[in-house]
């Protein structure tokens, strides 16, 4: 990411990670890039992180809700066969 980043600065970091915006920046911003261009990305960075953390902490529960249906299915599964 970094890379295409510093390749294509015309590039709308907010149109590229987020779907926001135009795609292109215009001269002035791009001639203007620098210093609070880098700590906006890093912050945009850290911002998905955590939309990443918090969607992965969701899956987690959702795995662990399915895990206990299959092991509440496979101990009712196997009371059948004891009783038959």
């Amino acid at each position: 990411m970094a890379k295409f980043i510093a390749n294509f600065p015309e590039v709308s970091i907010d149109w590229l990670l987020l779907g926001k915006g135009e795609m292109l920046r215009n001269n002035e911003q791009v001639s203007n890039a620098g210093t609070n261009q880098f700590e906006k990305n890093i912050d945009t960075l850290y911002y998905l992180i955590d939309l990443q953390k918090e969607k992965i902490a969701q899956l987690e529960k959702e795995l662990c809700i399915e895990r206990e249906k299959v092991a509440s299915l496979s101990n009712a599964t196997n009371t059948e066969h004891i009783l038959l």
